[in-house]
């Protein structure tokens, strides 16, 4: 994949998109700890000043998660603490296939 043309490709969409438009993503953080030093993906103060900027946010985090540590959730607190939080303890990475709470709290917007 080239990182690059994915990026400006994806600006674009996102750019043309409507209001009222639900973005949903999952995974990849983007952090440069533990591991994760992944600077061509997303910076924190990118995704704060131009994606959460007055968007609701929910986070979805599984303690048992064996891709993304647990603590990154703890992270994303500290950088949008307006957003909503959801951990649990046994619906992994991918979270069991079962997206149920993700599209009730869609729903709810």
């Amino acid at each position: 994949m080239d990182l690059a043309r994915w990026k400006e490709g994806l600006g674009k969409e996102v750019a043309a998109l409507d209001d009222g438009v639900i973005l949903v993503g999952h995974s990849a953080g983007g952090w440069d700890a533990a591991g994760w030093d992944l600077p061509e993906l997303v910076r924190q103060p990118i995704f704060v000043s131009q994606v959460v900027k007055g968007a609701p946010i929910c986070f979805y985090h599984s303690r048992d998660d064996d891709v993304v540590p647990f603590e990154h959730l703890q992270l994303y607190n500290a950088l949008v603490p307006t957003a909503t939080f959801r951990d649990y303890d046994c619906r992994e990475h991918q979270f069991n296939n079962d997206m149920t709470d993700v599209a009730r709290d869609i729903a709810r917007l």
